[in-house]
């Protein structure tokens, strides 16, 4: 671990940027750039986030918010149900990828 910050948002997912910017102004800007992969907890999984670290060229280890409520096969038979609902309700044939 390189970097720290101490935040009181109620969302994670808002304290990503600020954190790589501190870790940025820390460090300096050529060791910033010599970093490869970011690796945060579901906290900061969101898609601006994603988008961010991808325009930024890191690897990402971020799981996305909902990973361990899409493992439950509840969930997922419930998802699958219901896409064959909008399926068949909008006469549309819809690409849905369910792990």
């Amino acid at each position: 671990m390189l970097g720290n910050r101490n935040s009181y948002s109620k969302t994670e997912t808002k304290t990503l940027k600020p954190h790589l910017a501190d870790f940025e102004q820390t460090y300096g800007e050529e060791i910033f750039n010599e970093l490869e992969t970011i690796t945060a907890d579901a906290g900061y999984g969101s898609e601006e986030n994603y988008d961010a670290l991808e325009e930024k060229g890191f690897t990402a280890y971020v799981k996305y918010n909902t990973f361990e409520k899409e493992q439950d096969k509840n969930y997922q038979k419930n998802t699958k149900l219901l896409a064959r609902k909008i399926c068949n309700t909008t006469k549309k044939k819809i690409i849905m990828y369910v792990q």
